[in-house]
């Protein structure tokens, strides 16, 4: 099957896909022809840019989730059950001076 949204053809043996380039006027036309074109060279690379795109957002997800602030907190919530309330409140109120925006990953 041969999908053709705006210029935009998308080969699909399984099920028909589209793919959304954005919202008018929130998009220039200018932009949305150079995702056009960044769209066929992934097909033409054998690449499905609304997957490629799903696995990218989910990746983005994961790295978010794996921050030092959420593995802080969700070590904090396991284990406050084990702790007297007054020493779970040093303990998180130490780890908040250590969230830091410019911690980097090795």
């Amino acid at each position: 099957m041969v999908l053709n949204i705006g210029g935009l053809n998308i080969v699909s043996t399984t099920k028909k896909s589209y793919w959304r380039l954005g919202v008018y006027p929130e998009i220039s036309l200018a932009d949305a022809r150079e995702k056009r074109r960044e769209a066929r060279k992934m097909i033409d690379g054998g690449i499905d840019p609304s997957q490629d795109r799903k696995k990218k957002k989910a990746l983005s997800l994961e790295n978010a989730e794996n921050t030092f602030e959420a593995i802080a907190r969700e070590w904090h919530e396991t284990n406050k059950s084990k702790w007297s309330g007054r020493y779970a409140e040093g303990i998180m109120t130490r780890l908040s001076n250590l969230y830091v925006d410019d911690v980097h990953e090795f």
